[in-house]
């Protein structure tokens, strides 16, 4: 695989999306000279990163760039992909950008069909809370973060994946977490038992020894839970009650927001969280 920090020019298309402005911004960190171009005016800060509205194939005649990164709205016939093509200049998929940077890292992958988002910004609110400074990518933005990106110079990279196009295969992280896995982006995947496997291929792509942890309560990742290969690393469920690895019961709404309840461990309670 291309590790995209050997490049010292890269051109975003589509840079205004969620996905690409946090890795432009994060490619931007790592002190690539970054341009992009979209359709519209950035729903996302961009800070010093210029970003172009429309496509051209000026943009590659004139930045000439080391790497054409696109997004996954993108089409290969676009002129400025052409204009690329016919200039031997490579062209790399967000995923494979965005893989390549992980992979150089410890990462916690978070996939699943629902809940990415969310279990995203509360992952990296810890770490960032523990002082662990890692790196962050998220499809949003997190009004605690403040950004959907964040350059730490800790071991941890903690990324939302997308299974819409099947490009989540391309990670492989130290702690592989699956929230659920249903049968969505049907264009992707024909069948149900498809995205199965896609869950189980991501889940065996983890780093030799490194963690699994599914929601124990969801068909879909149970399944997954069957399939994988046991020989990777540790799996660990969690669930409501005290029947899973890490579970939780008696939950209570705060006045003024926040939660409160009992953690369980293997059967055992282990305190009440007060969050």
């Amino acid at each position: 695989m291309t590790d995209i920090l050997n490049f010292r020019r890269v051109h975003l298309m589509g840079i205004g999306g969620a996905g690409m402005s946090a890795l432009a911004k994060l490619l931007y960190a790592h002190g690539l000279n970054v341009t992009g171009c979209d359709l519209q005016t950035p729903h996302y800060d961009l800070g010093n990163i210029p970003c172009s509205i429309g496509h051209s194939q000026n943009h590659i005649t004139d930045l000439k760039p080391d790497a054409l990164i696109l997004s996954s709205a993108v089409h290969r016939n676009n002129p400025e992909v052409l204009c690329a093509q016919s200039l031997n200049i490579p062209i790399i998929s967000r995923a494979e950008a965005l893989s390549s940077l992980f992979n150089q890292h410890s990462g916690i992958g978070i996939a699943g069909a629902h809940g990415k988002t969310t279990t995203s910004s509360m992952t990296s609110l810890i770490f960032l809370e523990a002082a662990k400074n890692p790196t962050v990518y998220i499809g949003a933005n997190v009004p605690d973060i403040g950004s959907n990106a964040i350059s730490g110079t800790g071991e941890h990279f903690i990324a939302e994946l997308d299974e819409s196009d099947g490009t989540f295969e391309l990670f492989h992280p130290q702690i592989a977490i699956i929230t659920n896995a249903d049968w969505d982006h049907v264009d992707h995947y024909p069948t149900r038992e498809s995205v199965l496997q896609a869950f189980t291929r991501y889940a065996d792509g983890r780093k030799q020894g490194g963690s699994l942890i599914l929601c124990a309560e969801d068909e879909g990742a149970s399944r997954v839970c069957e399939m994988c290969s046991k020989s990777r690393g540790g799996i660990l469920r969690y669930g409501w009650e005290k029947n899973h690895d890490w579970g939780a019961s008696d939950l209570e709404a705060r006045p003024g927001g926040g939660i409160s309840c009992t953690v369980w461990h293997n059967g055992q309670e282990s305190g009440r969280l007060e969050q």
